[in-house]
């Protein structure tokens, strides 16, 4: 499952589920994370299969641990605007806030 949002150059957001990698173990399917214990080369098959899926270069995959936090705050505003109009909720709504 892959939820794609639309936030404007530069941002590019893309949410996965856990399923269509090739991890093993603890790290089971589609594990992204490079920093961890997993194969390296199973993480970067997993991230070529997610880029592969949303229509986006390798190189240009970045987690939210990869930016610096002004950009990853700015990264998450958009967002909450982007995923509240796209459930017809008020951006400004205290609950859409909070989330």
């Amino acid at each position: 499952m892959i939820f794609k949002a639309q936030l404007g150059d530069p941002y590019r957001v893309a949410f996965s589920s856990r399923l269509g990698g090739v991890s093993e173990g603890p790290y089971e399917s589609l594990n992204l994370g490079i920093l961890t214990d997993d194969e390296p080369e199973r993480v970067v098959e997993n991230r070529r299969r997610l880029c592969a899926t949303i229509e986006e270069e390798l190189g240009a995959f970045r987690q939210l641990a990869d930016l610096p936090s002004t950009e990853i705050e700015a990264i998450a505003a958009r967002l909450t605007r982007a995923i509240a109009a796209q459930l017809g909720l008020d951006a400004g709504d205290a609950a859409v806030r909070a989330a």
